[in-house]
């Protein structure tokens, strides 16, 4: 049995196929694949993902993140620009979405039938805010700022009970979209030394596993903080050199070896390994 986990997909379908083949993920041999979230938005296949990842079943376990709130709310009752029905879509959610790359989502899924949009809303809405594995703690992104709503249990709370409960409703460019601990990390922001304190990494949190995180395209990644014991993988699979400048990639890890594999756009293939300290 292999375990991977795989970066923000943002609709990359032919890239995740690709990666998946060639580190041999095989689901009937009780390979697992662990994600980030993000699958959707700012790429064109996003609905392949969507029922790929679906299909695999208990094979596939991922922690939701900020474009997985905008398909459950958009699903949970359709909106427009000039009609808002769902009272999920909070405050400029819709605009905010759209901005970010969900126009063609949201058209992919608005071509969708009542049943196969219900299967989708259920499965996204299911997903946890983190998953604890032995070695790991998988989060889209860490985040200091409290849940709204008091302690609450992040490995059991799901993006359903999230939005149900209105815990991110006062909270939403902070908690999901928290991107502090790339400021604190000496790796990730270039510093020498991380701003990051021995009682504020207890705080996080951090030290006692190792952090795999995605939300913010690094695409210079994977990058691993040693001090922060934080591995940074979401490598920008959306980025292309004719638009951004630069060449992103989607990128897989083996969380057993630390080998990780990534292709590019144009299914380019690179690789290379996390020395964990």
């Amino acid at each position: 049995m292999k375990r991977f986990i795989i970066g923000d997909i943002h609709g990359q379908y032919d890239m995740l196929k690709a990666l998946l083949d060639d580190v041999g993920f095989n689901p009937a041999e009780g390979d697992i694949l662990y994600g980030l979230g993000d699958f959707c938005d700012r790429g064109n296949q996003n609905l392949e993902v969507l029922r790929y990842l679906m299909s695999l079943g208990d094979s596939f376990k991922s922690v939701f993140g900020n474009h997985d709130i905008w398909i459950w709310q958009y699903l949970h009752e359709p909106v427009t620009y000039n009609e808002r029905k769902s009272p999920y879509m909070l405050r400029d959610a819709e605009e905010c979405w759209i901005w970010n790359g969900g126009r063609t989502t949201e058209d992919e899924l608005y071509s969708l039938d009542d049943d196969e949009g219900k299967r989708i809303f259920d499965w996204i809405g299911k997903l946890p805010y983190k998953i604890e594995l032995d070695k790991y703690t998988i989060v889209h992104t860490p985040s200091l700022k409290p849940v709204l709503g008091g302690n609450i249990d992040q490995t059991t709370l799901t993006l359903a009970e999230t939005m149900e409960k209105n815990l991110c409703e006062k909270d939403y460019d902070s908690w999901f979209w928290d991107r502090d601990i790339i400021a604190y990390s000496s790796v990730f922001s270039g510093r020498g030394t991380s701003l990051m304190t021995e009682d504020n990494k207890d705080s996080w949190g951090l030290g006692k596993k190792v952090f795999i995180i995605g939300h913010t395209p690094l695409t210079e990644g994977p990058l691993y903080d040693p001090y922060l014991q934080m591995i940074a993988l979401d490598t920008g699979a959306f980025v292309r050199k004719e638009i951004h400048k630069v060449e992103g990639k989607l990128t897989i890890l083996n969380l057993d070896t630390m080998e990780y594999n990534q292709v590019d756009g144009n299914l380019n293939k690179f690789n290379g390994k996390i020395e964990l300290v």
